[in-house]
C-alpha cells in the first residue's frame, strides 16, 4: 500500500537549547537522549525510566521486560549544536496535510519544529488528531 506524505508540527519547551540558544526547529538540530548507562538505546532508556520515577509510571504487563506510561509526554534531548542534555516535555502535536498548514502552525501558534511523516492514503488526519487528544486528556486526567 502507498504511503502519503503529511506533516506533523510539534510543540514542546524548552523551544531552544538552555546551553548555546540554538533554536530546536528542525529534528536534525535535536537528538533523543537515553543517558550513557546500558548496551543499546532501549536498555540506556530503561534505566533512565527507573532513575526518574516522578516522570515515568511502571506499568505491570506480563511478559514485558520494560513497560512505562508517560503521563507527561517527556523525554531527554541533546542538543546537537554543544551537547547540552535537557527535559523536552510535549505540549502539543498536530499532522497536517500540507507543509504550508505546518508552517502557519510554527509562525502563528507557536509549535517548534516540522517533521516529515508517512501516513495511509485517505486517512481522515483530524479523527486521528481527535483520538490522539483524547488519549492526552485521559493520561492527564487519570489518578
Amino acid at each position: 500500500m502507498n504511503m502519503t506524505t503529511a506533516w506533523t508540527a510539534n510543540k514542546f519547551a524548552p523551544s531552544r537549547c538552555p546551553a548555546c540558544e540554538l533554536p530546536f526547529d528542525s529534528p536534525e538540530r535535536l537528538a533523543a537522549w537515553a543517558g550513557n548507562e546500558g548496551t543499546s538505546f532501549v536498555e540506556a532508556r530503561a534505566l533512565q525510566m527507573q532513575l526518574y520515577p516522578e516522570l515515568y509510571s511502571p506499568v505491570r504487563e506480563p511478559g514485558a521486560s520494560y513497560a512505562w506510561e508517560d503521563p507527561h509526554h517527556a523525554d531527554f534531548i541533546a542538543c546537537k549544536g554543544c551537547g547540552n542534555k535537557t527535559l523536552r516535555i510535549a505540549l502539543d502535536e498536530r499532522t497536517v496535510a500540507t507543509r504550508d498548514e505546518a508552517e502557519r502552525l510554527v509562525a502563528e501558534a507557536d509549535y517548534t519544529c516540522i517533521v516529515e511523516v508517512e501516513v495511509l492514503p485517505g486517512s481522515r488526519l483530524e479523527d486521528w488528531q481527535e483520538n490522539e487528544r483524547r488519549m492526552r486528556e485521559q493520561n492527564t486526567t487519570q489518578p
